[in-house]
C-alpha cells in the first residue's frame, strides 16, 4: 500500500546490468554510474540496486555510497528471497537491453512487483537490438546471424517488460521512434551527466568567446566507447578528406576504449593522420575529463544509433561545440542548425568543420549554446524524473 509519506519521498530497487565490485568492504562501480546514483539519492528516501558481481570493474570507477543497499544476482536468484528484497520497496526500475537469458533476474524482479503491486517502471536507454546488428558489421555470417537472432530476442524482452509496466522511461526522442515505444505513461526524458555547478562561470566563458572569435582552425575530440556504432570512422574520414581534398590538417584527440581500437588506429595510419589524431584512452569523470577537453573547441558526435548521448551537455558545460549527426535523438534537443552535419556522412562532417573554421560564428554559438547546459543538468532531470515517479504512485 503506497501512502503519502511514501509518494514525497518513494523508496527505489534499480535492476542494472552494470557490475559493481565488492573489495575491503566497499562497492565499486563506474564512476559515471555512481554519478548518477548519487544525484538520485538526492531526491529519494532510499535506493536498493540489483546488479551482476564482478570481480575487477574497470577504470574509471568510483566507490558506492555507502547508503545504498547492494544486492548480487547470484545471491538473489530464488523467488522468495526476491520478494524479501521488492517488498521493501515502493518503485521497482528495471533497465531493459538485454536478450532473455540475461534478463531473468530483472523479468522475476518485475513479475514480484507486479505481484506485491509495487510501480514498475522499465528504463530504456537506447536501441540495443540496433546497435547489436551496427556492431556485426564486417562480421561473417554466422556472427552476423547469430547478433540479428540477440536483436530479437532483446526487442522482444523489452516489450514484455514494457506492457507489464506502469510507467516507461524512454531516454532520447530518437530512441522512442526508432523503436515504435508507446505506452499510456511514457515519459521522454533528455539525459545529462552535469552537476550545476560544472558549467564554466560566465567570466570563463567570456574569456573562451573572445578566444574563439580569433579561432583560425579549431582543435576537435571524440569521446566515446570505440565500436562500429559510435562511428568513429566518421570523424577519421572526415579529417582525411579535409587534407587530401583542402589541405587542411585538424587536430583530432579520440577518448575511450573497445574492442574497435586496433582497427581505427590503423585507419589512422593509412589515412597519414598519425601526426595529428591521438589516441588518449580514458579518463576519470568529472574532473580529468573536463580538464581534458577544455583544451579543445569542438566535441564531434559521430554515433550512428538513435541514442541522446548525455556527452552533449558535457561538451557546452565546457564551453565546446558540439557537432552532431542529424538524427532526430539530437534534432529534438533543438540546438542551433549550424552545429548539424548529416548523419554518418564523413564528407558532410568534413564541410562542416570547414564552416566551423570560423571565428565569428564559434563565438554566436558559445552564446547560443550555453543556456542548454544550465538548463539540462543531472539534478533538474531526475528532479523532472522523480516528479513522473509520483504521478504514477498517485494513479
Amino acid at each position: 500500500m503506497i501512502t503519502d509519506d511514501m509518494q514525497k519521498n518513494y523508496r527505489i530497487l534499480i535492476v542494472s546490468p552494470i557490475p559493481v565490485s565488492l573489495t575491503n568492504n566497499q562497492y565499486q562501480t563506474l564512476d559515471l554510474w555512481v554519478e548518477d546514483l548519487e544525484t538520485n539519492l538526492k531526491h529519494v528516501q532510499s535506493i536498493g540496486v540489483i546488479c551482476p558481481r564482478s570481480d575487477l570493474v574497470a577504470e574509471p570507477k568510483r566507490s558506492v555510497p555507502e547508503s545504498i543497499q547492494i544486492f548480487f544476482q547470484d545471491e538473489v536468484m530464488s523467488k522468495p528471497h526476491l520478494i524479501d528484497i521488492v517488498k521493501n520497496y515502493d518503485v521497482v526500475m528495471v533497465a531493459a537491453g538485454n536478450p532473455f537469458w540475461r534478463m531473468k533476474t530483472a523479468l522475476n524482479a518485475a513479475l514480484i512487483a507486479k505481484k506485491l503491486k509495487c510501480c514498475l517502471i522499465t528504463s530504456i536507454t537506447s536501441n540495443r537490438s540496433k546497435t547489436t546488428i551496427m556492431n556485426a558489421k564486417g562480421k561473417n555470417w554466422l556472427q552476423k546471424l547469430k547478433a540479428h537472432l540477440v536483436a530479437w530476442n532483446i526487442t522482444r524482452t523489452t516489450f514484455k517488460l514494457v506492457n507489464m509496466s506502469n510507467g516507461v522511461l524512454v531516454i532520447g526522442e530518437g530512441v522512442r521512434q526508432s523503436m515504435h515505444i508507446t505506452h499510456p505513461n511514457l515519459y521522454l526524458e533528455t539525459a545529462s551527466w552535469i552537476q550545476d555547478d560544472d558549467v564554466i562561470t560566465e567570466i570563463d566563458h567570456e574569456k573562451r568567446r573572445v578566444n574563439y572569435s580569433e579561432c583560425v582552425l579549431p582543435k576537435a575530440i571524440i569521446a566515446t566507447r570505440l565500436e562500429p556504432m559510435k562511428g568513429v570512422d566518421i570523424g577519421i574520414e572526415a579529417l582525411a578528406y579535409l587534407k587530401k581534398e583542402h589541405g587542411v590538417s585538424m587536430e583530432l584527440s579520440i577518448l575511450g576504449k573497445g574492442a574497435d581500437l586496433n582497427r581505427l588506429e590503423g585507419s589512422v595510419e593509412s589515412n597519414n593522420l598519425s601526426s595529428t589524431v591521438t589516441f588518449e584512452g580514458v579518463l576519470s569523470y568529472p574532473d580529468a575529463f573536463f580538464v581534458k577537453i577544455r583544451r579543445y573547441e569542438l566535441m564531434l558526435l559521430t554515433n550512428l544509433n538513435d541514442e541522446q548521448p548525455r556527452l552533449i551537455f558535457d561538451a557546452i558545460s565546457q564551453g565546446l561545440i558540439p557537432v552532431c549527426p542529424d538524427s532526430s535523438s539530437y534534432i529534438s534537443l533543438g540546438l542551433p542548425k549550424e552545429v548539424y552535419y548529416k548523419t554518418g556522412d564523413s564528407e558532410s562532417l568534413a564541410f562542416k568543420l570547414l564552416e566551423l573554421s570560423d571565428g565569428k560564428l564559434l563565438s554566436r554559438l558559445l552564446t547560443q549554446l550555453r543556456p542548454f547546459a544550465i538548463k539540462y543538468t543531472i539534478n533538474s532531470m531526475h528532479q523532472q524524473r522523480v516528479n513522473w515517479v509520483k504521478s504514477l504512485l498517485n494513479k
